[in-house]
């Protein structure tokens, strides 16, 4: 009778919707637990901005606050340089305090603020730069050479454990430092060259500057300080950068820009240097 029909309606009904659960579960699953395994085992942001106690980071930040930075510290007249440091000894006073301790960036949610601290920095390697300058002028080429290492060690520690920018600008400053220190090397004994290649072999070999390290960094930064949304931002830039260039390998540009000044600075600047420095350490004579 009709009841007997509607039942097996019923029971028909509940088979397909069945069916269209067994479909329907596996991508359900999928699009539930991939997301969940992601939040458990991501990298915790705590981890990744656990400051040291004390922090140089802080001397470092203290150093430009109180530092006088203009256009003279590029100048590379003796007079100027004795001006430009003798303004900003209590700059360099914090910056040495700072390589006393251990370092990391601070994280810092206001990103102009942040691009700002990194410009002073910059301003700081010249200043620094022109104090070991002096000191080669005057023929303390020991104290010179000490005092270019403490350039090399702050242009790794004010960058050390920050971000993608960070991670440009300690590159940006180290050449500085590789390109001005080529003509001490020619003075300096196979001591002062042993050090300094101790020095840099010991910078370099921090597992700080794996860009691995520098990008998961990068993008735990951007989602502490701007939520999500900064990845809908670099999506459409990454989209507007394969249409402007036509080519997909311009999806790479983030790492691949990194990558690339990091191999420059290693082939144009590090390498010679340390050359030069194995040199001067075997007691054989450089070219001049």
């Amino acid at each position: 009778g009709p009841n007997r029909f509607c039942f097996f309606m019923k029971i028909d009904f509940l088979k397909k919707i069945h069916r269209k659960w067994k479909i329907w579960i596996i991508p359900l699953v999928v699009i539930i637990c991939i997301p969940a395994i992601y939040l458990l085992t991501r990298p915790s942001h705590d981890n990744l901005f656990r400051e040291p106690n004390p922090n140089g980071y802080d001397d470092f930040l203290q150093a430009i606050e109180v530092g006088f930075f203009d256009n003279r510290v590029f100048e590379s007249d003796e007079s100027t340089m004795r001006t430009v440091v003798e303004e900003n000894q209590e700059s360099i006073h914090h910056v040495l305090i700072g390589l006393e301790k251990d370092c990391q960036v601070k994280f810092e949610p206001d990103q102009k603020k942040h691009v700002g601290a990194l410009s002073g920095f910059s301003s700081l390697v010249w200043v620094l730069i022109r104090r070991a300058q002096i000191m080669e002028l005057e023929g303390r080429v020991d104290e010179s050479v000490r005092a270019y290492m403490e350039v090399y060690r702050f242009a790794h520690e004010s960058s050390r454990g920050g971000n993608f920018n960070d991670r440009l600008s300690c590159t940006g400053k180290k050449i500085k430092v590789m390109r001005e220190i080529q003509h001490l090397i020619l003075k300096i004994n196979p001591v002062q060259a042993n050090s300094f290649l101790r020095l840099i072999d010991n910078v370099e070999m921090d597992k700080e500057n794996l860009l691995k390290n520098v990008m998961l960094r990068d993008e735990c930064w951007n989602d502490t300080a701007y939520g999500y949304s900064w990845r809908i931002d670099r999506v459409k830039f990454y989209a507007n950068r394969v249409i402007q260039q036509r080519s997909l390998s311009s999806l790479s540009i983030l790492f691949s820009d990194l990558d690339g000044f990091q191999k420059k600075y290693i082939s144009d600047y590090l390498e010679p240097v340390k050359v030069m420095l194995r040199k001067q350490a075997a007691g054989m004579p450089t070219p001049r």
